[in-house]
């Protein structure tokens, strides 16, 4: 459900804004055809809906930390290593 008061498409901007994600990619996501926009003059909505739907359909990143996409490799696991001083 919806709260009355967010917008029916945002900017470029506030879409990647809302989906944690940079410009840059969420323009690669147009490009490929994954996300579909609308055009008004010059300016490129993206329905909340549409948003929405891509967001979904990205795959379940399930025991994926974060960090090793900033790393570019697994972080290093500390199995067998002591919690306590």
């Amino acid at each position: 459900m919806h709260k009355e008061d967010e917008p029916l498409a945002y900017g470029v901007n506030d879409a990647a804004r809302v989906a944690g994600m940079s410009r840059s990619e969420l323009y690669r996501a147009i490009s490929r055809g994954d996300l579909s926009v609308r055009k008004h003059g010059r300016h490129t909505l993206v329905l909340r809906s549409e948003l929405e739907r891509f967001l979904l359909a990205l795959p379940q990143g399930v025991g994926v930390d974060p960090r090793e996409k900033m790393y570019g490799q697994p972080l290093p696991t500390t199995e067998g290593v002591s919690r306590t001083p």
